[in-house]
């Protein structure tokens, strides 16, 4: 087992988390606190407990729910007596053996930590390789006890954050979970530099991105998303085979799963992927009132765009460039270049452009956008009108400049969809705030 293996707390669940009074569960006052700070800090919670012959897991899962310790404790590390043949339970090895190996564990060690009153259980789980922790109910530590905490909420003097998650997004994100036998983690991506090709000669387009990201308070696999194919993968300069990063599903439905990174990783650490891809539609759901779009025409002449999400699964960022989920924040530097065709074509986007010559562009995000911020429109420039104006916003008495741009086919009115447009603007900053988005607004008007 290596070091970037989860933390995991197992409780002893009687005159550990709850205490029996007038023949009914009691919670033990500091419980549900420690525990929701515990699962905050990163460690992983499980139950482990003998249990009268005849009880199930599903029993015992239920009356921790009715007390409210299973929105803390992962059900699937409630482990019982009862799944021993003879109901062998603590302090014999094989109920020890079984947490383990439902947390992904394959050995005992430090992170394989075991917390109950009783001092012949933390006893053996000390010999069988477990940090044990005693929960001295009697009010009085002794130094023979080894670790010992007097309530539960000790435990959070002895066990700090597993990761450092200041200057990141990873408070927004979803809680780890296992995943096809992974333990899928939330990575907070600082920065994508990405390069998207497309070859007139061939027709063809080919991708590569450098995502920049570290780990949170969670050690585990690191879950992103690209729907193009990957033919090519470095995990900090080291090659892995492709296949490990698949789609996985996470129960969101119909296209909506995620690629999951399988190597372990540990909590708090940086790391880079270096991914290869080539490019085509996206393998995502086709719906929509603007879809995104890759296509050649004799010239050659590309039209090719990030297209409008509708909320569809695998329509953000990811489409086109590995991505996080929405909850993160990240720098993007995006470059684009059409090669092998005479055809002058024009860049559309919100992002900071510098241009690297022809049908050559650098698009810069800055470190505030997420995966829906960018917008991404690479047309003809022959097949391209556009008309900018002003408009002061009435909060802030910002001056921002709006571009429209269209294709020559689209009937709209430029004129009037910036009117329209000016319109939006100062009604948002009315209702919501100040406009953050710098001094420019970029509209791509795709609807007569």
């Amino acid at each position: 087992m290596t070091a970037a293996v989860p933390s995991t707390l197992f409780f002893d669940l009687g005159d550990t988390l709850i205490y029996y009074q007038n023949n009914q569960d009691r919670l033990y006052a500091d419980c549900l606190d420690t525990l929701q700070i515990l699962q905050q800090r990163g460690y992983r919670l499980g139950l482990l407990s003998n249990q009268p012959p005849g009880t199930t897991v599903n029993q015992v899962s239920a009356r921790l729910n009715s007390l409210g310790l299973l929105q803390f404790i992962e059900p699937k590390l409630v482990t019982i007596s009862t799944e021993i043949t003879g109901n062998a339970g603590k302090p014999a090895q094989p109920i020890f053996d079984l947490a383990l190996q439902k947390a992904g564990h394959s050995q005992a060690s430090q992170q394989s930590i075991f917390v109950t009153e009783t001092a012949s259980h933390i006893a053996a789980a000390r010999s069988y390789g477990w940090r044990a922790v005693l929960k001295c109910n009697s009010g009085i530590c002794q130094p023979a006890d080894g670790e010992c905490v007097v309530g539960l909420a000790g435990l959070l003097d002895m066990l700090p954050a597993l990761g450092d998650v200041s200057n990141t997004n990873l408070h927004l994100a979803p809680r780890p979970k296992v995943v096809d036998g992974l333990w899928a983690v939330p990575m907070d991506i600082s920065r994508i530099t990405a390069n998207l090709t497309f070859d007139a000669a061939t027709s063809t387009g080919i991708g590569s991105a450098l995502v920049e990201f570290k780990l949170g308070r969670h050690s585990g696999n690191p879950i992103f998303d690209l729907r193009q194919t990957i033919t090519g993968l470095w995990l900090d300069g080291a090659e892995i085979p492709v296949d490990q990063a698949t789609h996985h599903d996470f129960g969101g439905g119909t296209g909506a799963e995620l690629r999951v990174l399988e190597r372990m990783l540990a909590a708090g650490t940086s790391h880079q992927l270096q991914i290869n891809y080539s490019l085509g539609l996206p393998q995502a759901s086709m719906t929509g009132s603007y879809l995104p779009q890759i296509s050649w025409s004799a010239g050659p002449r590309l039209t090719f765009n990030f297209g409008f999400t509708d909320l569809a699964p695998g329509r953000y960022l990811e489409a086109w460039v590995p991505a996080n989920l929405i909850f993160d924040q990240f720098e993007l530097i995006l470059t684009l270049q059409v090669t092998n065709t005479s055809v002058a074509h024009s860049l559309i986007t919100n992002g900071s452009v510098i241009s690297l010559g022809a049908n050559h562009w650098q698009a810069g995000f800055p470190a505030a956008i997420s995966a829906f911020s960018p917008l991404v429109e690479v047309r003809p420039a022959d097949s391209l009108t556009s008309l900018s104006d002003t408009v002061v916003l009435p909060g802030s008495g910002a001056t921002i400049t709006i571009e429209a741009w269209k294709t020559l086919a689209n009937t709209a009115n430029l004129a009037t969809q910036i009117n329209n447009l000016k319109t939006f603007l100062a009604d948002n900053e009315t209702a919501i705030g100040p406009y953050l988005h710098g001094n420019r607004f970029v509209a791509f008007i795709h609807l007569g």
